[in-house]
């Protein structure tokens, strides 16, 4: 497994490199672009193998490239150790500029490389990013340097070969639907990617850890998997976890929602009732009607004045009393009409007070019996 590829030791071989193109812009910056025969994305995926024309992809002057790894993931090392390397070929050396992310959206700069067979240390980066060092990268951003390097010809712009993560681990990686996957020894990460997505255990405990970036340690007997846009994590006997505790996902809001209304810890029963109805699409502001009408709800705020109603959300979703001017806010937008109770108990559930409060709560996930 473990192959040198430019005296480079990777230690997972051929399963260390890039895998898909996600996007390839020649023009992205608004320079010249090379001539289509150096065009050919592919080139600059799986292991290094320059040898002809098609076997690389010129990015163009300012041009970028995103590749994805499918079946690994690039980590951090935890010290100065190199863990991401760029194969960029050719007579002459031209810089790029490199970013990284985890889900392909949020980029972090890992700054710029000098062109040539180069590596990169993403742990500073991190540190000053404050990313945890423990997240899970599977794409990278490479931009050819404007400024650097041949301004034209038909092969301008950095030339790639390949991209390779030293610092990896396997992933078995989702799809855009709904995915199941059997954990254990086998992977090490698990990427759901999008859509409602599970992880099949056999054993009937496992220790859940959040790691504050999305993703989550599962420690089961002798292994440990790192799980990240996976929703739900099931155990032989019926017991599960849900995962979807992220502020703006199901199970957080749920859980939110459940003990603003209530002013306490959310029954098994009546959470998973809820977050059901948050799974099939129902907005936060009708659930937070729906709780309203329930007979607790109703025991607690329905003969409550809209001043007392007010101070009673202070007292059970922030614990504590109002401020003057937030409680005669809402107050006075009962009063007038403007909002109804509903949308006052949604706020005060979605807000960033209460929202740091159950993040806490439920940062390792929520257990369900």
């Amino acid at each position: 497994m473990e192959t040198k590829y430019g005296g480079i030791t990777f230690p997972l071989g051929d399963v260390s490199f890039a895998d898909r193109i996600i996007a390839y812009d020649p023009a992205f910056s608004g320079g010249n672009v090379p001539s289509a025969t150096y065009q050919t994305v592919n080139g600059a995926i799986g292991a290094p193998d320059y040898s002809s024309t098609g076997t690389y992809v010129s990015l163009g002057a300012g041009g970028r490239l995103i590749v994805a790894f499918d079946d690994n993931v690039l980590l951090a090392s935890g010290n100065s150790d190199p863990e991401l390397h760029i194969f960029e070929i050719g007579p002459d050396v031209e810089d790029q500029f490199i970013e990284i992310s985890a889900d392909g959206v949020n980029w972090i700069s890992v700054g710029k490389v000098d062109g040539s067979t180069d590596s990169i240390d993403i742990d500073p980066f991190l540190a000053a990013a404050g990313v945890s060092v423990a997240t899970p990268f599977r794409f990278v951003s490479i931009v050819d340097d404007i400024n650097e390097g041949d301004k034209s010809g038909s092969t301008v712009g950095a030339d790639i070969d390949a991209v390779g993560a030293i610092g990896a681990a396997n992933l078995e990686a989702g799809t855009s639907g709904a995915d199941r996957f059997n954990g254990g020894s086998q992977y090490d990460y698990f990427d759901g990617g999008s859509g409602f997505d599970r992880i099949v255990y056999s054993e009937t405990s496992l220790v859940i850890d959040g790691l504050g970036n999305g993703s989550f340690k599962v420690t089961g007997e002798g292994y440990s998997n790192t799980v990240t846009r996976i929703e739900r994590v099931d155990l032989a006997g019926g017991a599960y976890y849900r995962l979807d505790v992220a502020p703006d996902e199901s199970a957080a809001i749920g859980y939110r929602l459940y003990q603003a209304a209530f002013g306490r810890e959310p029954d098994q029963t009546g959470l998973e009732f809820w977050i059901a109805q948050r799974d099939g699409g129902i907005s936060t502001e009708v659930l937070a009607a729906a709780f309203l009408r329930s007979d607790e709800a109703q025991a607690l705020y329905g003969g409550l004045s809209n001043t007392g109603f007010v101070d009673a959300l202070y007292t059970n979703v922030l614990g504590r009393d109002g401020e003057a001017a937030g409680t005669a806010f809402w107050v006075n937008a009962l009063n007038s009409g403007v909002y109804d109770r509903a949308f006052v108990l949604d706020n005060f559930s979605a807000s960033s007070e209460n929202i740091a409060t159950v993040g806490a709560a439920i940062e390792d996930g929520i257990f369900f019996a």
